[in-house]
């Protein structure tokens, strides 16, 4: 029964509550969180197979369903997950020219697609993509967070899937953040098409400034209030009249642990802008800043 409500979840067709049952599913147990995380890595690696010519995928999952319909092996110790990737991984890695990156945990990590478009990958993020973008789309398959600098192309939309979320555009930047069930992108330049998978009449275009996001299987238009939504890769981080204790919280998540004076007042407001400084000299500023002599 989980198998078939994660592919639903997975495709975006799951209801509120399939999703809410995955939810608490994951939380029962670290068993639960690893089946669901190597489920969804072998979702995403081989989503791509779906839109190459000439490979019989319906065969391939025919066989998938028999060898698991035979199977003895709890669902909960993979079963499917393990008949997916005996059968369809070494096709992904041997005969279609599919590659990922992955940014390590510290720090963002920047790469050029083969169409001259910019990837910066958050720490413990993922991005798949083909070797070449040969189909009427350029599609890529995002995991955790990154910032695109599309390259234009008019006749070949840019596509790149989250967990249940399409963002299509033709030439623009903007963030996408998948890290948690909260899907957002905030648009920097140009226009990006924002919309669910399953239903992708439910849209909106964003245009910059402006913030869609996907929660508990609603999409929604916001105006985008955080001057930091990029800092990660920017390292620009702009405070206007911002508590102290949440300004070291944003630094705290690209420099690591900020420890200020005990004699820095927490009832301190804060206002600047610090543009790839030293985190010894945002330390410094913001002593003197908050009352520290």
């Amino acid at each position: 029964m989980i198998d078939e409500i994660l592919v639903r979840y997975f495709e975006g067709d799951a209801s509120e509550d399939e999703i809410k049952k995955i939810e608490n599913w994951r939380k029962l147990s670290p068993d639960n969180e690893l089946e669901f995380q190597e489920f969804k890595q072998i979702w995403y690696a081989t989503t791509d197979l779906r839109d190459i010519e000439n490979l019989d995928i319906e065969g391939d999952l025919k066989i998938v369903k028999s060898r698991a319909s035979k199977a003895v092996i709890p669902i909960r110790k993979l079963r499917f997950l393990r008949n997916i990737a005996a059968i369809l991984l070494p096709l992904l890695v041997f005969g279609l020219g599919m590659y990922f990156y992955t940014a390590n945990s510290e720090k963002e990590s920047v790469y050029t697609l083969s169409d001259g478009t910019k990837v910066w990958l958050n720490g413990d993020s993922k991005l798949d993509f083909p070797k070449r973008f040969d189909g009427k789309i350029r599609k890529v398959v995002l995991t955790g967070e990154a910032f695109f600098e599309v390259a234009k192309n008019p006749n070949k939309p840019f596509v790149i899937e989250t967990q249940s979320t399409n963002i299509e555009v033709l030439g623009t930047s903007f963030n996408v953040n998948s890290i948690n069930q909260e899907i957002s992108v905030v648009v920097a330049t140009g226009k990006v098409k924002f919309y669910k998978r399953a239903q992708p009449e439910e849209m909106v275009l964003l245009t910059p400034g402006e913030k869609g996001v996907f929660k508990e299987g609603k999409l929604v238009e916001l105006e985008n209030e955080d001057y930091n939504y990029a800092s990660w890769h920017t390292g620009i981080f702009k405070f206007e009249h911002t508590p102290i204790g949440e300004v070291v919280q944003i630094l705290a998540s690209y420099y690591g642990k900020i420890q200020l004076n005990e004699d820095v007042d927490p009832n301190c407001i804060f206002k600047g802008v610090f543009e790839k400084e030293s985190k010894e000299s945002i330390i410094e500023t913001l002593e003197l800043s908050c009352g520290l002599k």
